[in-house]
């Protein structure tokens, strides 16, 4: 409220926020792809072992009747999670409308047998007079192969063999799926329910360092993209602070210093000042997945950098 002239004047301030908007949209849908990726990928990796164990039965000669009824139980798993998968996607597909639960008879045993198919080195305990119950079959067998390999996945720091176990409870009024595991589990609780927290470090310190979350997924999926890039990163970086240790003379003299240390500098300042403009644009069009901090950051380092070796460049030419 603003008082002039004996008048009272009252100031509005509007702002936009329809950039905002498409940048949480663009979020959610990226996000959305992740999940997407990540629950077909755990549906089909086992999908794709299995087959390879089919075909390896296959080239060993006549099959045993142990191998036989091992193969259809194989091939009937391979059948329901395709399924099951293809369901899945349709549902994703529809997601502007909540699908509802397809509720029916599930027997335990059923689910046992598939995912022992799946996870041969899991460890399951089933009362021989295990009941069904109603639930979504498609929905409960993808939470629990997402839960069991995630389990296993939490067993690798361990030095001991990994111990995965399913134990079933159950009582007149409820079913109860126990997914036990020897691994450390979740030091900090609060991160529990965080989406897409991961306590992998290859992803957490990609994250850490705003490197985006395509990096950070293939991180987390042990791809060696990421560590190659970070190799080359810091090699060029490794070599470009041997030039400026040598311009200050505190080891031998390299090759073309006055050209490579020009260049460097004219990096840094570039690259500095391109970052403040690449963060102007961020909550448009989000270059490269990175975050307003990042780029904010990142240059103001860069930028930093180039300042310092401007300086130096310029004291030490004559010398250099």
């Amino acid at each position: 409220m603003l008082k002039r002239s004996g008048r009272n004047f009252q100031l509005l301030v509007l702002f936009s926020i329809e950039q905002q908007l498409r940048a949480n949209e663009k979020q959610v849908w990226q996000r959305l792809i992740r999940v997407l990726n990540h629950e077909v990928r755990n549906s089909l990796a086992p999908i794709y072992s299995m087959t390879e164990s089919l075909q390896e039965m296959k080239l060993m000669g006549p099959l045993t009747p142990e191998q036989e009824s091992l193969e259809k139980n194989i091939l009937q798993v391979i059948e329901k999670r395709s399924l099951q998968l293809l369901e899945f996607v349709e549902n994703y597909s529809a997601f502007s409308k909540l699908a509802p639960e397809k509720m029916a008879k599930v027997y335990p045993k059923d689910i046992v047998q598939r995912m022992q198919a799946i996870f041969p080195n899991l460890s399951i305990e089933l009362n021989e007079s295990a009941f069904p119950f109603l639930a979504d079959a498609g929905q409960l067998e993808q939470a629990l192969i997402n839960l069991i390999k995630n389990a296993f996945e939490a067993c690798e720091s361990s030095n001991s063999s990994p111990e995965v176990q399913m134990l079933w409870q159950q009582n007149q009024h409820q079913t109860t799926i126990n997914i036990i595991d020897s691994g450390q589990g979740i030091a900090n609780n609060d991160n529990l329910f965080v989406p897409f927290y991961s306590t992998k470090p290859q992803g957490s310190w990609y994250r850490f360092f705003g490197a985006g979350e395509q990096m950070v997924l293939m991180a987390e999926q042990g791809s060696w993209q990421p560590t190659i890039i970070t190799l080359v990163i810091f090699s060029v970086l490794s070599l470009w602070s041997a030039y400026a240790f040598s311009a200050a003379g505190l080891i031998i003299r390299l090759p073309f210093i006055r050209l490579a240390l020009s260049l460097i500098t004219l990096v840094y300042l570039v690259r500095g000042l391109a970052g403040f403009t690449l963060m102007s644009f961020t909550l448009k069009n989000n270059p490269m997945g990175r975050s307003p901090e990042f780029w904010l950051w990142s240059s103001l380092i860069c930028l930093t950098f180039g300042i310092v070796h401007a300086i130096g460049l310029k004291k030490r030419w004559a010398t250099l």
